[in-house]
């Protein structure tokens, strides 16, 4: 089975031709492509579209970095989890391309900027204890390298 989401490509390739300045449309595109990528089957990219995938994503740091900085939502439970979703949506994404050392060195540096790190932070500092164990969804397909969903403030 090749796999693979046309939407994301789709929406990948709008997202790396917009700069960096048109961030009144460009942010929410990055955040809903991580949300999409989060909900899709995996793999999320067909192994023969993967080098544009890569080139894109690669193209597209900066404005994943900044829409991630736009997260941070002060103690509001359903920006924290829209949080997580996105969070873990760039997660698999990047993790698609750990079979290619090449590809996966040039994207992996987006997992931390300080865009995803400050968005870690506030997850974690607005994630109770009773919220990481009843998240309000399945968590069953997530995995524990994905701690923004398990750690809370506190936890070590």
């Amino acid at each position: 089975m090749s796999g693979g989401s046309k939407k994301l490509l789709t929406e990948l390739t709008k997202l790396a031709s917009m700069s960096i300045s048109s961030s009144k449309s460009a942010y929410p595109a990055a955040l809903d492509i991580t949300q999409t990528a989060f909900h899709e089957p995996k793999p999320l990219f067909a192994n023969d579209k993967k080098p544009e995938v890569a080139k894109l994503m690669e193209k597209s740091i900066p404005i994943f970095d900044k829409a991630f900085e736009s997260l941070n939502g002060g103690s509001n439970p359903d920006k924290r989890q829209k949080a997580q979703i996105s969070r873990s949506g760039l997660q698999f994404m990047v993790e698609e391309f750990e079979s290619n050392q090449d590809l996966y060195r040039k994207i992996q540096p987006l997992l931390n900027a300080s865009g995803v790190k400050s968005v870690e932070e506030y997850i974690q500092k607005t994630t109770t204890k009773e919220q990481a164990k009843n998240p309000g969804m399945d968590t069953s397909k997530i995995p524990v390298s994905h701690f923004w969903w398990f750690n809370v403030e506190g936890d070590e």
